[in-house]
């Protein structure tokens, strides 16, 4: 499941914890929320959990609405920083505990018993003729094949009908508001697409009543008399049965999100004219939009009938793509194998001992036992199912917390701050646990860490902020060699970035320390501040490479170091600032403060950073 937050504003009053936030999680993505304390990354998870109601702006999964959404319905899994096991329950009760508060857990139940006793019905139609029943049971798969093929063809025209809407409603609102009410564009282009996409799933609904009918009229049609017709009968009513569980509540709980949307997307709008008026008001200014109040009337009567015209667009489209006359040939497939079908074929003691197997009804308790077991072993736990949080290590109780939120199958996962509590060996063991289980879960997983190591060992995409504001969103290696600013190049790395302040003169050379770089940079005349990660300084024992950006080694100083075994960590006096290296611990072995030590400046690691507010990467050389 995707994830789109578009200009999201969470405001408490006295500070803006999140400042006009936008970001595009696609579906199956690792992303992390990357920052300092307090920078607003927990504030952005809570927001897409449901758990705070954002300001202004939208949160869309998979292109649906969710701002206004509860947290219950927007199948996500939350793990906080504190697992929150419960201390009485033993791991099994713990990984089970939402599975009894599910509904649609309790109706997969249901379904599968569905199922099962479609299985009893036609074996008992089969007469326990082998033929038969592999024939039949061929057919009724077929039929559900057909459906499933119904609705991914719908999804398709859904698609469809949402690009198509969208390039009208862009254009439609722009006569609305002018550049000034971003805030009302985007609210309103949330109703107009949720009025749209309420008129498809109304014609989704129409489209199964339909298909629904066509099956009733065509038993209808059979002679009632006939030896066969109530085996039939039972056999079509229990698919449609199972059919039913698939789509019925799919299909209503859709048009019931849309309509409530509808309603949200109102007061919202409303609220939001309130909250302008008083603002303008407190400023002595007076608030209107472009139109008069008449004049959006007839805009919104126009809207209405260019709706009339998407139904049947939409209608001509489903009538065109799919085929969904599926109940006639279906019944006298059926009908043949019974009648037809003559050679005898009895199953093996082996099969017959299956069937009886397969034929038992479940219930609730036994798929809750086999929904713990295969989710314990995709999270490496299953041996522990029967102790008490208690006796279990810090990395273990972390996976029963994972376990506990997607033993319910959620199509988002949401980690905040999920490896906190544990030391530092621990970390690095669960975090590649974490990477190696979402790439074989394909669950759509956002990250939430202070940690930039994490960060950047696991993430498909990292999106780094700071006071409420994003500063860069990007794949990691992006994210350190092409920092956006001056922030996240700072923030990104260990040790970080070195800085000094400098001047490019008018022919766009640099001076570092009376020693001229044989790079030219594209500026001139600019007061600017250049950076170097300190990986990137050499020193003169290094000979691995002699491509640098001065001719002559710098002369310093040490006035500080650590002995890490493989790397060794120096600060150096350099002129009038103090700059870190890290270098192989094998090409200096003995280091002592005051120590001369010359370095060099590898080309092309050189940053160079405006010195304006933004302080913006403009180059690197």
């Amino acid at each position: 499941m995707s994830i789109k937050l578009r200009n999201v504003t969470i405001d408490y009053g006295n500070f803006v914890a999140v400042n006009n936030l936008s970001m595009d999680i696609k579906t199956g993505e690792l992303v992390s929320l990357l920052g300092p304390s307090g920078c607003g990354k927990s504030t952005t998870l809570n927001a897409i959990a449901g758990l705070i109601q954002i300001t202004s702006g939208q949160i869309l999964f998979d292109g649906i609405d969710v701002t206004h959404k509860s947290t219950q319905s927007r199948n996500i899994g939350l793990v906080f920083q504190n697992y929150a096991l419960y201390p009485h329950l033993t791991v099994f009760q713990n990984i089970a505990f939402p599975l009894y508060q599910s509904k649609s857990f309790k109706n997969n139940v249901k379904k599968i018993n569905n199922d099962i006793n479609l299985k009893s019905k036609i074996l008992k139609v089969a007469k326990h003729n082998k033929n038969i029943f592999v024939k039949i049971n061929t057919v009724t798969s077929k039929i559900k094949i057909d459906i499933k093929e119904i609705r991914n063809a719908l999804s398709s025209i859904e698609d469809w009908l949402i690009t198509k809407s969208s390039v009208y409603i862009n254009g439609f609102i722009d006569n609305l508001y002018n550049d000034n009410f971003e805030v009302f564009k985007n609210k309103q282009f949330s109703y107009l697409l949720d009025k749209v996409k309420l008129i498809y799933w109304q014609e989704y609904k129409n489209i199964f009543v339909n298909i629904f009918n066509d099956f009733n009229e065509e038993l209808l049609k059979l002679d009632k008399n006939n030896e066969y017709y109530k085996q039939v009968n039972e056999i079509i009513k229990m698919i449609i049965k199972g059919i039913n569980f698939d789509i019925k509540a799919f299909i209503n709980s859709n048009i019931v999100l849309f309509k409530k949307a509808l309603k949200s997307h109102m007061k919202s709008i409303e609220s939001e004219i309130s909250l302008a008026k008083t603002n303008a008001k407190q400023k002595g200014e007076t608030f209107h939009f472009i139109l008069s109040d008449e004049e959006y009337l007839l805009k919104q009567k126009e809207f209405d009938l260019k709706c009339e015209e998407f139904k049947v667009e939409l209608v001509n489209e489903i009538n065109s793509k799919i085929k969904l006359n599926i109940a006639k040939g279906a019944i006298d497939n059926i009908i043949d194998i019974i009648v037809n079908t003559k050679e005898e074929l009895a199953f093996s003691t082996e099969e017959i001992l299956q069937l009886q197997q397969e034929t038992q009804l479940t219930t609730f308790k036994k798929e809750v036992r086999k929904a713990v077991e295969e989710v314990s072993e995709r999270v490496e736990i299953q041996s522990q199912l029967f102790k008490k949080p208690a006796e279990l290590s810090g990395g273990q109780q972390q996976r029963v917390a994972i376990a506990r939120s997607i033993v319910k199958k959620p199509k988002i996962l949401l980690l905040d701050e999920p490896l906190s509590n544990l030391d530092a060996k621990l970390r690095v063991s669960t975090r590649e646990w974490i990477k190696k289980f979402q790439m074989e879960t394909g669950i759509t997983t956002v990250f939430v860490t202070h940690d930039q190591e994490e960060a950047l060992s696991i993430s498909d995409k990292i999106y780094v902020m700071s006071k409420g504001n994003l500063q860069q969103g990007d794949i990691p290696v992006n994210i350190y060699e092409k920092p956006s600013n001056l922030f996240v190049a700072n923030f990104i790395g260990t040790p970080s970035m070195n800085f000094m302040e400098n001047r490019i003169n008018d022919r766009g050379e640099i001076l570092i320390n009376g020693k001229k770089m044989n790079s030219i940079s594209r500026m001139r005349n600019r007061d600017v501040i250049i950076g170097i990660r300190p990986e990137h300084i050499r020193i003169s024992q290094d000979t691995s490479t002699n491509d640098f950006l001065n001719d002559e080694e710098y002369e310093t100083e040490i006035i500080s170091y650590e002995l890490l075994g493989k790397t060794n960590y120096v600060k150096l006096k350099f002129g009038d600032d103090v700059i870190s290296v890290v270098f192989d611990s094998r090409l200096l072995t003995k280091l002592e403060y005051n120590q001369k030590l010359k370095i060099s400046f590898l080309r092309n690691h050189l940053y160079i950073f405006s010195k304006d507010d933004d302080r913006k990467l403009l180059e690197v050389i």
